[in-house]
């Protein structure tokens, strides 16, 4: 059964995947491949982190932060409740919540943001129409291309907006929003949507073939556009891009099932699974290192990274279920994990000292909190996380007052 660009949700297989994978696909059966599992994690030394609630007056617990969420200069961007109890666009400046409002409407959601503290993402009217916005000190409406609805999901240094938008026909179509004007974006393809951009201009996206199958795209300074094929199925997903213009996502094999992709220099690279049939890549760094989440042969769904050369098992924090949803230029993963005692919590992994539960590591927490995913990580090492009260930054402790 083909799946069509309009039927995927915007958290396509992130949040939870992992623990709704571990469960129903457990009958999915073993592999081919054996790997070594890390040996268990050490006990955090010396490094601990501060915590800074990020919040607007509401309850808090329904908050996100996409993996790219937060900046090198600690600028956050991401959606949570507000005193009303609707959904805000907000932006954490590395000081104060920032509330971006709705233009009017009644709920708004960050789709990305820049170092220079420039956010877009949509908001919603009451008539369930949706339009793209710019914030860069003030809400900016970015307008459509002809039809009901845009979103904005990811913008670079140079402020160019990438994301879709109804023609007057209704079809979704990528854009590119530069320069004040929204363009749509040649692809393979019918329906579209741009998904990520990188510093260069290069903008990754999905489209749906004449079949109706979702494929993905990746649009040049040429702005032409190319179909980065598949591993042999019918479809496939681009969830990142870096500056080397590689990017990384998840295709369908021969057999249908989804394997983790690496493309780089016009080739598409099976990054294989551990063991088991599935796996997902969710976040690529400068370096062309991956994370996300895979099967083992047993039908565990485990965190990796792949370094370039291999698929590493980051294991678990005790339990069957781990996943890693960002990646920093230094190779640091965060992700959650479950415990042996089939907890959730958020975690942190690094070559040097494996995977720590991130609640090990908190300096002066508040009493009864608990961290139990981590959403994004900067290169300084900042990361955001969802916690039992809503979501927090936690900041590396430099010792200073």
């Amino acid at each position: 059964m083909s799946i069509r660009l309009a039927d995927i949700p915007a958290r396509l297989l992130s949040q939870a995947a992992a623990w709704a994978l571990a469960g129903a696909l457990a009958a999915c059966g073993g592999g081919h491949h054996d790997h070594d599992y890390p040996p268990p994690p050490p006990k955090p030394v010396g490094l601990s982190y501060d915590v800074i609630p990020l919040s607007l007056g509401g309850v808090g617990t329904d908050g996100f932060v996409g993996r790219k969420g937060i900046t090198a200069n600690g600028k956050v961007g991401g959606t949570i409740d507000a005193r009303d109890g609707s959904q805000h666009a907000f932006l954490y400046d590395g000081s104060k919540m920032v509330d971006l409002g709705t233009m009017g409407g009644v709920l708004s959601e960050t789709g990305g943001l820049n170092q220079l503290g420039q956010v877009v993402g949509w908001v919603r009217f009451k008539d369930d129409s949706s339009h793209a916005f710019l914030y860069d000190g003030t809400m900016h409406d970015l307008g459509t291309l002809g039809g009901a609805d845009s979103f904005a999901r990811a913008i670079n240094e140079r402020g160019q907006i990438t994301g879709e938008s109804t023609g007057a026909d209704g079809v979704r179509r990528a854009f590119l929003y530069q320069d004040g004007l929204m363009k749509p974006l040649h692809n393979p393809g019918d329906r579209s949507a741009g998904r990520v951009i990188n510093a260069g201009g290069d903008i990754g996206g999905l489209f749906d073939d004449p079949q109706r199958f979702t494929r993905s795209f990746v649009v040049g300074a040429c702005l032409c556009a190319k179909d980065l094929g598949t591993l042999g199925g019918d479809q496939s997903y681009v969830f990142a891009i870096n500056d080397a213009g590689q990017l990384a996502g998840a295709s369908e094999v021969p057999s249908g099932r989804l394997h983790a992709f690496l493309y780089d220099d016009g080739a598409i690279k099976d990054l294989g699974t551990l063991g088991g049939d599935i796996s997902q890549a969710s976040s690529l760094n400068e370096s062309g290192w991956v994370t996300g989440f895979a099967l083992t042969k047993t039908a565990e769904s485990h965190a990796f990274v792949y370094d370039g050369t291999m698929m590493r098992d980051l294991g678990t924090l005790g339990g069957s279920v781990s996943e890693g949803t960002a990646i920093n230029a230094f190779g640091q993963v965060v992700g959650f994990s479950s415990t042996a005692k089939g907890e959730q919590r958020a975690m942190t992994w690094t070559a040097s000292d494996g995977m720590i539960d991130l609640n090990k590591m908190l300096r002066n927490a508040p009493r009864g909190l608990v961290l139990v995913k981590g959403y994004a990580i900067s290169d300084k090492g900042e990361i955001v996380a969802q916690a039992n009260p809503g979501l927090v930054l936690l900041r590396p402790h430099t010792g200073a007052k």
